[in-house]
């Protein structure tokens, strides 16, 4: 959501708004989270700002909040506005997977979401470890990363 906020709202491209986002998020996760907050302001407004830097230091919000549930799709459980008021574009998302929500503060950190804007199809976002770079997939590349960690897992079970 950091990122879609950054895309919408700035000048940034998605490389450079995956960067930024990164950074502060690092930032959280290192106890610096004022620091986040800051860097944020330098580039969104204050009302976005702070919705972004909410995302990074509490997680992905469980409630269907923000943008009205008949705008909701039914795969997503998060939507928001990119802009302050009800305006820009509508960001949505799910939690599918997060490692250290499952198993512990002590484990690395991956994440997967689903994410979508507007009408657009949804795609796939993964994240591994605290400073990796975020991808996103589409349905398809989905589809295959899905059927290769099944598939590793079942070798691993022998």
């Amino acid at each position: 959501m950091v990122t879609a906020w950054l895309t919408e709202r700035t000048e940034f491209d998605l490389g450079s708004a995956i960067v930024w986002a990164d950074a502060c998020a690092v930032l959280v996760d290192r106890g610096w989270t004022t620091a986040s907050l800051a860097l944020l302001d330098e580039v969104l407004d204050d009302a976005t700002a702070r919705r972004a830097w909410l995302v990074l230091v509490g997680g992905m919000p469980r409630a269907r909040e923000d943008v009205a549930p008949r705008r909701l799709p039914a795969w997503a459980s998060y939507g928001a506005w990119s802009g302050p008021n009800r305006s820009g574009s509508a960001l949505f998302a799910r939690e599918v997977f997060d490692l250290r929500r499952l198993a512990g503060a002590d484990r690395p950190h991956v994440e997967v979401l689903v994410f979508g804007k507007d009408i657009a199809p949804p795609a796939v976002h993964v994240e591994v470890s605290d400073s990796g770079f975020p991808t996103l997939l589409e349905p398809a590349e989905a589809r295959q990363f899905g059927a290769a960690l099944v598939e590793a897992d079942a070798d691993s079970l022998g």
